[in-house]
């Protein structure tokens, strides 16, 4: 008891003290949870959480949290019956039985796939925000949904631009642990690898998760020329080992505008990719997973950003070195059900103000 007493709970090792974050998610968006991730295991202690990601996520997480348990689940999926099936009868793995005190969802847009997985965890309470998932069909709505001890509401932002995936975060830990965050608290931030090659280049990250987030070819064709009669810089693409293809053809593009060939870099983990965009001079991306681990670096970049979740996710800063562009109009959040024959609000935004973009972040180093 005098033990108890001087050392406090967190020292208490007992069945149900762990903390279970669920976040399975793809890279962008587990890069915008890592400020989130961090607070709580300085909160709680590394050993008394139990991280649930992606495998789209589980390089990065092992980058940053190494001393975690880490469980990789599948995050999405299109057969929801199938899928739980095979869910039940596989081995699963021992922290999906472990009892614990408290799970915490950093996932605002649960499908109803995660809904039942985050239903699955055995767990004293749960946390989570008020789902804002988009399309869950009326029927699966019914008969899904996870028992939450704590269900916390996005309140007003009182107007200001910015992320409101972050302000979530924010605002469900405040309330979990009953106590005041700052935003700057959870900003999310990456270190460099060590050994970074320095080259004087321009790394174009310009594919989406969708081929509607793809950056314009004219548009970027244009920008591009126009920043290079101020600053010459060499052209780099980074890759992965399975989309050289997709990434030489889209060198082939630039070419016949009139560009000089890009060098397409593999850069097949995690790492290599960080190395990548902590070694150019500035990011050119469409708002994806480059352009969050680009800002997370606090690297120079310019982000032209679409309107299927504007504000959403993005825009979000480290520090003036990034610059996010995009074209408002009335349809904005349409969740990429674009009302129009090409996305307007990527295709109309000016060259000339990319490139103008580019320039003022040069311009500060």
């Amino acid at each position: 008891m005098l033990a108890f007493r001087l050392h406090g709970r967190r020292r208490l090792s007992r069945a149900g003290s762990k903390l279970a974050i669920f976040k399975p998610d793809r890279l962008g968006d587990f890069t915008l949870a890592l400020g989130a991730i961090r607070w709580i295991l300085q909160e709680m202690g590394e050993s008394e959480c139990v991280l649930f990601i992606s495998s789209h996520a589980s390089e990065l997480a092992k980058r940053e949290f190494p001393n975690v348990a880490r469980v990789v689940v599948v995050p999405f999926a299109d057969e929801l019956w199938p899928a739980w099936r095979a869910f039940r009868n596989q081995p699963r793995d021992p922290w999906w039985e472990h009892p614990y005190d408290l799970a915490l969802s950093l996932r605002h847009q649960r499908t109803s796939w995660q809904e039942l997985l985050f239903s699955r965890l055995n767990c004293r309470q749960r946390w989570a925000m008020t789902n804002r998932a988009m399309g869950i069909h009326p029927i699966e709505e019914r008969w899904i949904s996870t028992s939450l001890s704590h269900e916390v509401s996005l309140s007003s932002t009182s107007g200001k631009p910015g992320c409101l995936e972050l302000e979530a975060h924010r605002q469900l830990l405040e309330a979990a642990f009953d106590t005041h965050i700052s935003a700057e608290d959870l900003i999310p931030r990456l270190a460099p690898p060590v050994g970074v090659h320095h080259h004087d280049s321009l790394l174009l990250c310009p594919f989406g998760s969708s081929s509607l987030r793809t950056l314009p070819t004219s548009v970027i064709i244009a920008a591009i020329k126009e920043f290079r009669q101020h600053r010459p810089l060499s052209l780099r693409l980074a890759a992965a080992p399975a989309e050289q293809a997709r990434y030489q053809a889209y060198a082939d593009e630039l070419v016949a505008g009139g560009l000089p060939r890009p060098l397409v870099v593999s850069t097949p983990t995690i790492d290599s990719l960080l190395a990548e965009m902590a070694g150019c001079r500035i990011v050119l991306s469409t708002e994806s997973a480059p352009a969050h681990l680009a800002v997370a670096l606090d690297r120079p970049a310019v982000i032209l950003l679409g309107g299927g979740h504007h504000g959403l996710f993005a825009p979000w800063h480290r520090s003036r070195r990034q610059v996010w562009l995009d074209h408002p109009l009335d349809c904005y959040n349409c969740d990429w059900q674009c009302p129009y024959p090409e996305p307007y609000c990527l295709t109309k935004i000016a060259s000339s103000a990319a490139a103008r973009a580019l320039l003022d972040v040069m311009a500060l180093g």
